[in-house]
This record gives C-alpha cells, structure tokens and sequence, in this order.
C-alpha cells in the first residue's frame, strides 16, 4: 500500500495536478456550488484517473468522518501539512479561502533547488555531456594502451580514483546525513553557533516564513492562539526543532507576551523581523496579524533568495572548474598521443 501510494503520488498526482485541482474547487466554491456536488462531478467527469479516484474517496470520507477532507492527510496524494490544513479550513467553513492561499503558494517557491540547483542544472548537463563524448571516443584498445607505462598520467587518474574515489564519495554521503540529522535535532545554544557559521540559516528563515503565513492563515480562519499552536503542532509531527520552537512560542504566550515578543522568544523570528512585526500590528489584534505575518515572511524569502543568488554564483564556479579538471583528466585518454598537452614535442 506504501508503494502505490509512493508512486500515486510521485507521478499521478503530482504539483501541478494538485494546483489544478486547488483551481477547480476555489472556482466552483466561489460560485456557491456545494462541496457534495463539486466531488461527484470530480468523480464522473475528472481527467485523470487520481482526481476520480479522489472524488469517489472524497464522498466516502463525508458519510465516514463528516469532512470531504477526512482522509486526505493519510491519501498519498496531498502533503500532510495541505491535508490538515483543508481539513480546519472545511471545519470553519472557509476552505475557498485556504484553497486559494494553497494554490498561490505552491505556484513559486524559494528553496535550495529553484535558486541554486536548477539554474546550475545547465552547467551540470554540459559536463556530463562532454564526459560522455571524451568517452565515447575511447576504444577499449585505446584504454589498454593508455594504461601501461608509458601514460604515467593515464595511471596517476586511475590510482587516485581507485584508492580515494569510494571514501571520498561515502564522506561527502556522510556530511550530508549529518547535516540533515542536525538541522532536525540540533536546538538552542549549539544552534545559535552553528548560525554565527552559516549553517542552517536559509532553513531556518524558510521554516520562519512558513509559519508565519500559517499562523496568518489559521487566524484568518477564527481560531484562537491556542488553537493555532495545536494545529502546527501537528502539522510539523516528527521534526523535533519545530517542535520545541512552537512549544516556546506557546509558553511566551502563556505568560502574557505577544505574538512578536514571543515569536522573538522562541529564535523564529530574529529581533530585526520581531521589530517589523511589532511596527506592522502594534496592538496585536487578529487583523493586523493575518496582513502583518505575510509581509514578515515575504521579507524573510527575500533575504533568503538574495542569500542563495550569491551561493549560486560560487555553485556555478565550482561547477566549472570541477569539469575543467574532468576534461583536463580525460582528454589524454581519449586522444592519446595526438594531442599534446604542454610536453615536449
């Protein structure tokens, strides 16, 4: 069951199949269509066979639990932290709202891979591409040859990939395990040191921007504090960081602070964005947090994404001449004695 769902939702019902679905139902909700009518015309007249699948599941859900919703969190077809959050919305009455916010949030994101990753995927291709020409020109009569002693270059290659190329390819697979392993367990102070280092920031601030537009959200929808912190609980289940800073934030609120004081509190927000924060709903009232916590998190992605630009030049460069060295390497074995490469004649 792990497998189909894994692979339902890896292909099948994929983010842009989700978008379109968030389009469907914020469009025919706001024309006042019923719920109940929206997932069996989604059942029937759906096109694909995930968004029918959906439907049918959708309506078995409501005679079950009450929510259309109910199930989606354990489907394999949405992520758990948009399940949950329909779900609330559908309880408040207000799931065109969220549907919508949902949808324009996964139209464009700042990460890792959209800032450095894929702009960098061009220089990434041409090296391999060029690896795979310098192969394909090699015969294997020219490898045998290439590899006596009479190419002591040819062998040096061959011997420091043979001896280090395994280690060297099981640390790096080791440093970002430990990396990935500290940025979900590692907590106040060590954190703070490894911030002073440059570890974790982009996360961090990507994780503060986040919850500020859910905190937005969820009071948007009417719900209390309290109630808010209970819901994000849930919905960050399993990283202990993001745990313990909503546990903190809570108990600032618990003592009377307020939401800028203990968002600061809590290490969510630095002090220059708690200040932003505090300048944008000085009262602290529901309406000025639900317009003041968006702009706090669109402040924190672009300082983000002006962080990552400047990672990915570095990226790019490295990248470079890390083929460099690849065709430098490869040149001699794919052409041998006809090309000479700064030796005698």
């Amino acid at each position: 069951m792990k497998l189909e769902t894994a692979f339902l939702r890896l292909l099948a019902f994929g983010e842009t199949e989700r978008r379109r679905l968030l389009r469907i139902i914020t469009t025919q909700l706001r024309a006042g269509l019923p719920l109940g009518q929206i997932f069996q015309s989604l059942e029937e007249y759906g096109h694909s066979p995930a968004i029918r699948r959906l439907g049918r599941q959708s309506q078995r859900d409501q005679v079950e639990t009450g929510l259309f919703t109910g199930h989606w969190d354990s489907s394999g077809l949405w992520p758990r932290r948009d399940a949950l959050l329909l779900q609330v919305a559908e309880r408040q009455g207000a799931l065109p709202e969220v549907t919508e916010i949902l949808e324009a949030g996964s139209s464009e994101k700042v990460s890792w891979w959209n800032v450095v990753g894929q702009p960098n995927m061009i220089w990434v291709g041409s090296a391999l591409m060029t690896v795979a020409i310098l192969l394909g020109t090699m015969s294997q009569a020219d490898l045998i040859r290439q590899y006596s002693t009479e190419e002591p270059r040819a062998l040096m290659y061959g011997a420091f990939v043979q001896q280090w190329g395994l280690p060297l390819l099981l640390s790096a697979l080791s440093a970002s395990a430990t990396y990935l392993a500290l940025r979900r367990h590692l907590d106040w102070p060590l954190r703070g040191i490894g911030l002073k280092a440059g570890l974790f920031l982009a996360s961090d601030r990507l994780y503060a921007a986040r919850s500020c537009r859910l905190l937005a959200t969820l009071f948007g929808l009417g719900l209390s504090w309290s109630e808010s912190m209970e819901i994000a609980r849930k919905l960050e289940a399993g990283n202990p960081f993001h745990e313990s800073v909503l546990r903190r934030a809570q108990s600032a609120i618990n003592r009377g602070d307020g939401v800028a004081e203990a968002l600061r509190f809590a290490h969510l927000l630095d002090l220059r964005y708690a200040n932003y924060l505090r300048s944008l709903a000085p009262e602290g009232d529901t309406g000025s947090l639900c317009t003041g916590l968006p702009l706090v998190a669109d402040l924190l992605e672009l300082d983000v994404a002006s962080a990552l630009e400047d990672i990915r030049y570095f990226v790019t460069a490295a990248s470079l001449a890390i083929t460099g060295l690849i065709i430098f390497a490869l040149l001699p074995l794919a052409f041998g004695e006809g090309l000479n490469l700064g030796g005698e004649p």
